[in-house]
């Protein structure tokens, strides 16, 4: 082989390297940065403190798609479905279950992904694709203020 051509491979195995190089940093930075937009994303969807009131979600929250009032074990409780984040592709819309007196009380960010939300909430999955059982927010918290008023 002259040295022409010994110089040629080596350029060649170079070339080669640097490639092989730059695509494990492409998709090094590819995989951070799918971590990085799921953890933004579970903090996102994610209520600020665990058992909030409907009132703060609501303040701290976008406008839901829907809430639905539904019944369970002879207790009203009602559920907040969110719109589906734009940039993401999730199974389901993030849905978080209110009780009576309006205190969060289950949350999921992704319902399609979570079985045993869909089970444990089966009344609300099944109301949820009537658009006659939507209800406003200030429904919702007129319901609440009765429920918590005492009787006479």
């Amino acid at each position: 082989m002259t040295s022409e051509q010994h110089g040629n491979v080596d350029a060649k195995k170079k070339n080669t390297r640097f490639i092989g190089i730059g695509v494990i940093v492409i998709f090094t930075f590819f995989v951070v940065g799918m971590v990085a937009m799921t953890i933004l994303n579970i903090k996102r969807l994610s209520p600020s403190s665990p058992g909030m009131s409907i009132s703060d979600f609501a303040r701290e929250k976008p406008a839901p798609q829907a809430i639905v009032p539904f019944e369970k074990n002879d207790r009203t409780y009602f559920g907040w479905i969110a719109e589906l984040p734009s940039w993401d592709v999730p199974s389901g819309p993030p849905i978080y279950v209110f009780d009576e007196s309006g205190k969060m009380i289950d949350f999921t960010i992704d319902v399609g992904d979570d079985p045993s939300f869909k089970d444990n909430w089966e009344p609300l999955m099944t109301r949820s694709y009537d658009k006659e059982n939507y209800i406003s927010l200030e429904e919702v918290e007129a319901r609440i203020a009765k429920a918590l008023t005492p009787a006479e």
